[in-house]
Parts: structure tokens; C-alpha cells; sequence
């Protein structure tokens, strides 16, 4: 696996470019590891500044194929709580492990099972970069 790149490296490679999400709906006929990884290859040879992708393993795969920062989330659905988007410490810890350069996170003000500063405090601790899904500019400015 190629290693996380540098911040400072990720950051400048990503602004100003395109951001490409290869996440294929759970169940549809692109959900498939194989397929996650040759999108994001051709995504890059088409230009992308970095990839969004869900889920770890698909991280680690897709990390491993690409030198562009690797934007990481889990998407999984809670019974007490309508955060979707990485909810919980351990999906920080598995996508740090994965290899992601960004880690994003749901960061709206909503009944959530871990707080919003405990898991950007988290990606921060591992090293990565934090991107907040936020519903509105006070979210985002919090």
C-alpha cells in the first residue's frame, strides 16, 4: 500500500482541482472492489485532484492503485442516530489504517452517537486531514 501523503502535499494538490466520488450504490451493478479501483484509476488519468471513497477496504484498494489524496468515509446506518457519514471513532480508526489522506466526517447538529470534535480530534490524532459534511455555514464554521 502506498503510504498517506504529506498535508501539506494533499492540500495543494486538491485545490483548485476536481474531486471525483467513486462510490457506487450498495447492490447496483458497479458495486464491486474490482470496479471501485479501475473508476478511481481512470477518474485520475482523466485528471481528478483527489477521490472520495467509501468504506476502508475499498480505501486500502484504491490507496494502494493511485498517488492522488484518497478522501475516506463509511457509510453505515445507525438505529438511534440519522448520522450516516463515518459515525463512529473506529470507522476513523479503519480508514487511518486504510491509508485515507482526508477523513470526512457528518458534522451537522444532530443526535449522533460520538461528538463532532471527538472524531475530527481523532483523524487530526492519526494524522490525516478532516472534511466536514455540514448542513449549513454555522455547522460548517463550528
Amino acid at each position: 500500500m502506498r503510504p498517506r501523503l504529506a498535508l501539506r502535499a494533499v492540500d495543494a494538490a486538491l485545490c483548485g482541482g476536481l474531486v471525483v466520488s467513486c462510490q457506487p450504490v450498495e447492490g447496483g451493478p458497479l458495486d464491486d472492489d474490482d470496479v471501485v479501483r479501475r473508476l478511481a484509476q481512470a477518474a485520475v488519468a482523466g485528471g481528478a485532484a483527489g477521490l472520495r471513497v467509501s468504506g476502508a477496504r475499498r480505501v486500502a484498494q484504491v490507496r494502494a492503485a493511485v498517488a492522488v489524496p484518497v478522501i475516506g468515509i463509511v457509510k453505515r446506518d445507525l438505529e438511534h442516530s440519522p448520522v450516516r457519514i463515518t459515525p463512529l471513532l473506529q470507522d476513523v480508526q479503519d480508514l487511518l489504517e486504510a491509508g485515507a489522506d482526508v477523513i470526512a466526517v457528518d458534522a451537522t447538529a444532530r443526535v449522533r452517537p460520538v461528538g463532532v470534535q471527538a472524531l475530527l480530534q481523532a483523524v487530526r490524532d492519526g494524522g490525516a486531514l478532516a472534511m466536514a459534511d455540514a448542513s449549513c455555514l454555522d455547522a460548517g464554521l463550528a
